[in-house]
């Protein structure tokens, strides 16, 4: 009821918002009859969706699945972090005057790509896998990321006129946290839910008569006793250690299914590229100077 009542608030407001009786709208919604800020804010939504996500799943990875130190997972993230500045100072080098060196549009089209790149690294990484893999794909994501926040905002701003820049920064920075929030919650529902699903398929493969299972209890039950344990409490710490081991890989499917879900969400909105106009005139720069 919650739901259908909040639900029923937004069509609401969205509907006075829009309203031609309302001359004074706190949101005002009829910006986005520009083509290209609408696609910029699809995007936002889907850069906020993967950056925050990301930002909030890449610790519990870390330090959960890699057993990664707070120290450890820091470092492995600051080159991604550096990259993202660099990229960004880059991007505005290029695109900055009336005439810009670069099309936005690639930009944001290689962007996007080097950030489906950095998830698919990231999509397919193991229980082994060192610092190093996870700081390459952290830096490819990093440049990616740069890559988006710059010539996104300045497509965006160049097809306004001045006097509607800053119901258009707003709308911007709504999208950017809507879809942080989405992917914060998404996402870390996203993992529990595929963890109980891949342990559930890994355990009904750990069944007594299965050699490897078998093999496997008889190599820890050993490798206990030779520790001092008696029998019976090894044969009990190596089905511990067996349910932990089978707990650690469900972990580490679900995080891969959540980044190639991330992945999936960039693919989805990458045509919104297309929507994009390039800058014309004078009017787009006096928009962007007034942000």
């Amino acid at each position: 009821r919650l739901a259908i009542l909040s639900g029923a608030c937004l069509v609401a407001m969205v509907w006075w918002e829009l309203s031609k009786r309302n001359e004074h709208p706190v949101v005002d919604l009829r910006v986005l009859h520009n083509r290209t800020l609408a696609a910029s804010i699809f995007l936002f939504i889907a850069l906020g969706f993967g950056l925050y996500g990301g930002v909030i799943l890449f610790p519990m990875f870390a330090q959960g699945i890699l057993r990664f130190t707070p120290t450890e997972t820091g470092l492995a993230m600051l080159p991604g972090g550096i990259a993202t500045g660099i990229s960004a100072l880059i991007c505005g080098r290029l695109l900055n005057g009336a005439k810009p060196l670069v099309d936005p549009r690639a930009l944001i089209a290689l962007g996007v790509t080097l950030f489906v790149v950095s998830m698919w690294k990231m999509g397919h990484l193991t229980t082994v896998a060192g610092e190093a893999d996870v700081r390459n794909a952290l830096l490819v994501r990093g440049f990616g990321l740069g890559m988006l926040f710059t010539p996104i905002n300045n497509v965006a701003y160049a097809s306004l006129e001045p006097h509607e820049a800053q119901q258009a920064a707003g709308l911007i920075n709504l999208s950017r946290q809507l879809g942080g929030s989405f992917g914060i919650a998404v996402l870390l529902n996203y993992v529990s839910k595929h963890t109980e699903y891949h342990r559930a398929d890994l355990v009904s493969n750990v069944i007594a008569g299965n050699p490897l299972t078998d093999q496997r209890i008889q190599g820890l039950t050993h490798a206990f006793m030779a520790r001092g344990m008696s029998a019976l409490d090894a044969q009990r710490a190596a089905f511990k250690a067996l349910d932990g081991q089978v707990m650690q890989q469900a972990s580490m499917l679900s995080f891969n299914d959540s980044w190639l879900f991330i992945l999936l969400v960039f693919t989805l909105v990458s045509p919104a590229i297309l929507l994009l106009r390039r800058r014309k005139g004078p009017s787009g720069a006096a928009a962007v100077d007034a942000h």
